[in-house]
């Protein structure tokens, strides 16, 4: 997956709720405004806007080299998260495209 990369996070904590532990990985990815008219909603811009994409913590060294921006080659794999099946990024195929 063809990706416009800004940066990737990485957080950990306790849950205020639950008292848990949690770790969470995020990668912010530029994409263009996308219009939307229906009965319902509508959604007008112009430019980009930033998309999160999860990514596990594993991945995250495989970014440290990496001038952001950057378009790079995301390698994706399926988790469940909520009862659904959702993509997850699980590293960057090598060679980064090019660097903005």
């Amino acid at each position: 997956m063809k990706a416009f990369v800004v940066g990737i996070s990485e957080m950990k904590g306790i849950a205020k709720k639950t008292g848990k532990p949690y770790a969470m990985c995020n990668i912010n990815t530029l994409v263009p405004v996308e219009n939307v008219s229906s009965d319902a909603f509508s959604k007008r811009g112009f430019g980009f806007e930033i998309v999160q994409i999860g990514a596990t913590a594993d991945c995250i060294s495989q970014f440290a080299n990496i001038r952001f921006p950057a378009h790079v080659e995301l390698v994706t794999d399926m988790t469940q998260f909520a009862g659904r099946l959702v993509p997850i990024v699980v590293g960057v195929s090598e060679p980064v495209l090019k660097s903005a």
